[in-house]
C-alpha cells in the first residue's frame, strides 16, 4: 500500500510539473507570438510554424484521409514529396527574409545573426550558408523542386495504385463518384485487376495532386506567408488546444477544436454530398487569410506591413486607417469625430463583408438554421448593423483590390495573389455628412421595421449579395493573377522544350481556374439555396417584381456609364452574383412558383447583353466594326434560342396572311418614322454596308423578339397575368436600351439642343421604346402568338430610320 501511495504521489507530482511546464510554454509562446505580431523575430516564428506544420501533417495522416488506408510510412513519404513539390513557398519566404547585401544579413525584422554566430556558430553557420545558397538559387531551385516533385508524385501514385486498397471513407471515393455515378464501378477499379490499374493510377495521382495543391500548399501559405504572423496564430492554438472539462461550454468547445477540425474535414471530403462544399470552405479560408493579411495591419496601428507581399510587390497605397483619417482635410472637432465614426463603420462593414461567406458556408455544412438565430433580438440587431455598415463600405470603400501581375518597376512577379490597397473615403466624392445621413436613414428604417419578417428577408439577401460580390472581386483578381503567373511558366517551359513542365503547369493552371471560378459559383449557389430555403422563401411577390426589374437593370446602367475595362469588370461581377442568387431562387421554386422564373429571365437578359458587350470590345481588337456588329447580333440570337430551350418555351412559327402584312407594315412604318425623330444612337451613328444591312436587320429583329416577346413575356404571363406581362416585358425592353446610357446622353446633348430639350428627347425615346414593346406584344397575342408577325414589325421599325439617315455604305 505504501508503494502504491508513493507511486500515486510521484505521478501527481509529475503531472503538476508537466502542467506547469506546459502552462509556462504556452505563456511564453503567447508572449513570443505578440512580439512576432509586431515584427520581432519574424523568421524565427516562421521556422517554428513550419516545424509545427510538419507535426500537423503527420497528425492528419494524408494517405488515410485521401485513400482510407492507414499506411504510416507512405504518409511520411507523401508529406516529404509535398514539401519538395511546394519548396517554392519556402524559397520565397527565405529570400524575403534574408538581406545578403548587408554585412550582417537580417532574418525577419531584427538582426540576430551575430548573436547566433557567437552562441552556436558550429551549428548555425551551415544553416546560414544554406539559406544564402537558397537565396541565390532563386527560380532555378523552384523549377527543380517542381519537376522533381512531379516525378516523385507520379512514382508514389503508381505504387499506391498497385499495392493499396481504397476505402469508401476517403477523398478518392467522392472524387470518383463525381465522374462515375455507379458504385459498382468503384468496386471494379478497386479490385486490383491489371485492366483497371490505369484508372486507379489516374485517380491516385489527381487525388494526391488535389490534396497537395488545395490543402497542403494553401495551409502552408496561411501559416508562413500571412504577414509572418504565424507564431501568434500558433500561440493561440496551443493556448486553447487542451482546454477541456473546464465546466465552461465555450472553453470546452475551443479545447477540442483540433478533433472537431479533423472530423469536419473527414465528414466533408469523404461524403459525395459535401465534397465540393469542402472546396468552398477552402476557398473561403483562402479568401479570409489573404484579406486578414492586410486588414489587421490596417486597423491596428504599429503592426508592420512590410511582410511577405509588400516587400515583393512594392508600390500601391497601404495606409492604415489612422493614417487615412490624418490625411483627410478635417478642421473642426465635429468633422474629425464624424470621419472617425464613418471610418469605423466602414471598417466594420469590411469585416462583415469577408466573414459572411465563411460563416454561411459553415452554417450550411452544420445545418444551422438562419431563422432560428433571427428569432432572437440580439441577432436581429447584428443583422441590421451588418446592413448599415456594409452599405457604408460599399458606398465609400477605403480598401480596394488589385491582382498581382508586376511589381512597381514593371517586372513580372514570381508569385500570384491579390493586393489590398487603401484609399481615403473622401476619394469617393461623397461628403462624410451625407454618409452619416445614409447610415441614420438606414438605422431608422431598421428600427421601425425591426420585427418585420420581410425586412429581415431583404436584409439577409442584401448583405449576402454584398459579400458575394466582394468575394467575386477577390476570385476574379486572384484568378487573373494566377493565369498570368502560370502562363509565364508555360511560356518558359515551352521555350526550353520541357514537356513535363509544360504538362505540370498546364494542369496546375486548369486546377486554379476550376478552384476559383467554379468554387465561387458553387459556393454562391449553395449558400443562396440555404438562405432562400430557410428564410427568404417569400421574397418573390407580385409587388416586388418592378423593384427587382429596376435593380437588375440599374446596376449595368450605373457601372457601365464610362464603359472602361474596370467598370465592365465591376458590372460583370455584380451581374454574375445576382444571377447566382436568382438561379438558386429559380431552383428552389421549380414546379411550384413562376415569379422566380421571371426574375431569372430578366437576370439572364442582363447577362446576355453584358456578354455581348464584352465580346464586342474583344472583337474590335481583331475585326472591323461591321464584322463585330454581326458577331454581336449572332451571339444575341444564339443566347436567345438557348433561353427558349432553358425555359421550355415552344414558339409558334407559321406563315403570315397577305392582308395582315399591310397592317404590320403600316404600323412598323409609323413607329420607324417616330424613331427617326428620337433615334437609337446606335442606328443614328451606325455606318453599315449594303451587304450586311438585310442580314443585320433580320438577325436583330429575330433575336430581340425571341428574347423579349418569346421568353420574357411568356415567362411573365405564367407568373402573373397578360396585362402585367405586357407591362413588365415592355419595361425590360426599354431598360435594356438604356444600359449604354452614356452614348445616349452624349448623342442627344451633342446635337446642340438646350439641356432641357435634350432631356425631353431622351424621355420621348424611352416612351417610344416602351410603346414599341407594348405594341409588339399586342401584335404577338392578336396574331395567335405567331412570332413571325412581331419579327416583321421589328424589322421594319429598325429599317426605316436607318434608311432615312442614309447611313449605308
Amino acid at each position: 500500500m505504501a508503494q502504491l501511495q508513493d507511486k500515486k504521489e510521484g505521478e501527481g507530482s509529475f503531472n503538476k510539473i508537466k502542467f506547469w511546464m506546459s502552462t509556462a510554454f504556452k505563456a511564453g509562446l503567447i508572449i513570443f507570438g505578440i512580439f512576432n505580431l509586431f515584427g520581432y523575430f519574424a523568421f524565427t516564428g516562421d521556422m517554428m510554424a513550419a516545424v509545427t506544420l510538419f507535426l500537423l501533417w503527420i497528425h492528419f495522416d494524408p494517405i488515410k484521409l485521401i485513400f482510407g488506408n492507414d499506411k504510416k510510412w507512405i504518409s511520411y513519404l507523401a508529406i516529404l514529396i509535398f514539401y519538395i513539390f511546394t519548396m517554392d513557398i519556402f524559397v520565397q519566404e527565405i529570400q524575403n527574409n534574408i538581406d545578403v547585401a548587408s554585412p550582417e544579413f537580417q532574418i525577419g525584422y531584427k538582426s540576430i545573426d551575430s548573436f547566433l554566430l557567437k552562441i552556436g556558430g558550429g551549428i548555425y553557420t551551415p544553416l546560414r550558408n544554406f539559406l544564402i545558397d537558397v537565396h541565390n538559387a532563386s527560380i532555378d531551385l523552384s523549377f527543380f523542386s517542381a519537376i522533381f516533385g512531379f516525378i516523385l508524385l507520379i512514382a508514389i501514385s503508381l505504387y499506391i495504385a498497385r499495392y493499396l486498397s481504397f476505402r469508401t471513407d476517403s477523398m478518392a471515393y467522392p472524387l470518383f463518384i463525381f465522374f462515375r455515378k455507379n458504385p459498382e464501378s468503384w468496386n471494379k477499379v478497386n479490385s486490383g485487376k491489371s485492366f483497371y490499374l490505369i484508372a486507379k493510377f489516374i485517380l491516385s495521382f489527381f487525388s494526391l495532386l488535389i490534396f497537395m495543391h488545395y490543402f497542403f500548399a494553401l495551409v502552408t501559405q496561411w501559416f508562413l506567408i500571412t504577414i509572418s504572423k504565424s507564431t501568434f496564430i500558433l500561440a493561440f492554438l496551443f493556448a486553447v488546444k487542451d482546454l477541456k472539462n473546464t465546466g465552461v461550454k465555450i472553453l470546452d468547445k475551443m479545447g477540442g477544436f483540433d478533433e472537431l477540425l479533423i472530423s469536419l474535414v473527414k465528414k466533408v471530403f469523404h461524403d459525395p454530398k459535401y465534397f465540393f462544399t469542402g472546396f468552398s470552405i477552402l476557398l473561403a479560408f483562402h479568401y479570409i487569410s489573404d484579406i486578414n493579411t492586410f486588414y489587421i495591419s490596417y486597423i491596428i496601428p504599429y503592426i508592420p506591413l512590410e511582410g511577405y507581399y509588400l516587400s515583393i510587390i512594392g508600390g500601391g497605397t497601404h495606409f492604415t486607417i489612422p493614417e487615412l483619417i490624418a490625411g483627410e482635410n478635417l478642421v473642426s472637432f465635429a468633422e474629425r469625430f464624424i470621419a472617425i465614426f464613418i471610418y469605423g463603420l466602414s471598417a466594420l462593414g469590411a469585416f462583415f463583408m469577408f466573414m459572411i461567406p465563411i460563416v454561411f458556408t459553415f452554417m450550411t455544412v452544420s445545418k444551422k438554421n438562419v431563422k432560428d438565430y433571427l428569432e432572437r433580438k440580439n441577432w436581429r440587431v447584428i443583422l441590421y448593423i451588418m446592413l448599415i455598415s456594409m452599405t457604408i463600405f460599399i458606398i465609400s470603400p477605403w480598401m480596394s483590390m488589385r491582382g498581382l501581375y508586376k511589381d512597381s518597376e514593371g517586372n513580372a512577379l514570381s508569385l500570384y495573389g491579390v493586393d489590398f490597397n487603401t484609399n481615403p473615403i473622401s476619394d469617393s466624392g461623397i461628403p462624410f455628412v451625407y454618409l452619416i445621413g445614409i447610415a441614420a436613414a438606414l438605422a431608422a428604417l431598421c428600427w421601425v421595421f425591426a420585427k418585420s419578417h420581410r425586412m429581415q428577408e431583404y436584409s439577409i439577401t442584401i448583405v449576402f449579395i454584398y459579400s458575394l460580390v466582394y468575394l467575386g472581386f477577390y476570385v476574379w483578381y486572384f484568378f487573373t493573377s494566377a493565369i498570368n503567373y502560370y502562363a509565364g511558366l508555360i511560356k518558359i517551359s515551352f521555350a526550353e522544350g520541357s514537356i513535363a513542365m509544360l504538362l505540370l503547369f498546364s494542369i496546375l493552371m486548369f486546377m486554379e481556374s476550376v478552384f476559383y471560378i467554379a468554387g465561387f459559383f458553387y459556393m454562391g449557389y449553395k449558400i443562396s439555396r440555404e438562405i432562400i430555403t430557410q428564410k427568404t422563401k417569400f421574397i418573390v411577390t407580385g409587388n416586388s417584381m418592378i423593384i427587382w426589374t429596376a435593380i437588375l437593370f440599374m446596376i449595368p446602367m450605373f457601372f457601365l456609364f464610362n464603359e472602361t475595362s474596370s467598370s465592365i469588370t465591376t458590372s460583370s461581377i455584380v451581374i454574375a452574383s445576382l444571377f447566382i442568387f436568382n438561379y438558386a431562387l429559380y431552383r428552389e421554386f421549380t414546379g411550384v412558383e413562376h415569379k422566380d422564373d421571371y426574375i431569372l429571365s430578366i437576370s439572364f437578359v442582363v447577362m446576355v447583353f453584358q456578354i455581348i458587350l464584352i465580346a464586342e470590345r474583344i472583337g474590335l481588337r481583331y475585326f472591323g466594326e461591321n464584322t463585330v456588329l454581326i458577331i454581336g447580333v449572332v451571339l444575341l440570337l444564339l443566347l436567345s434560342l438557348f433561353s427558349l430551350k432553358f425555359f421550355n418555351i415552344d414558339l409558334r412559327i407559321k406563315g403570315i396572311e397577305p392582308q395582315d402584312f399591310g397592317y404590320v407594315f403600316i404600323f412598323g412604318l409609323a413607329f420607324g418614322i417616330l424613331f427617326y425623330f428620337a433615334p437609337d444612337p446606335l442606328i443614328a451613328n451606325q455606318f453599315i454596308s449594303w451587304k450586311f444591312l438585310a442580314l443585320y436587320l433580320a438577325l436583330i429583329a429575330i433575336a430581340e423578339e425571341v428574347l423579349f416577346r418569346g421568353v420574357v413575356m411568356n415567362v411573365a404571363e405564367k407568373a402573373f397575368s397578360f396585362n402585367r406581362a405586357v407591362f413588365l416585358q415592355s419595361l425590360v425592353f426599354m431598360l435594356v436600351h438604356f444600359i449604354g446610357v452614356r452614348a445616349l446622353i452624349e448623342y442627344y446633348f451633342g446635337i446642340g439642343y438646350p439641356a432641357a430639350l435634350s432631356v425631353f428627347y431622351i424621355f420621348i425615346y424611352a416612351v417610344l421604346l416602351y410603346s414599341f414593346g407594348m405594341f409588339s406584344a399586342m401584335i404577338y397575342r392578336n396574331k395567335e402568338r405567331n412570332i413571325i408577325y412581331p419579327i416583321i414589325f421589328h424589322f421594319i421599325v429598325n429599317a426605316v430610320p436607318l434608311l432615312m439617315y442614309a447611313k449605308i455604305l
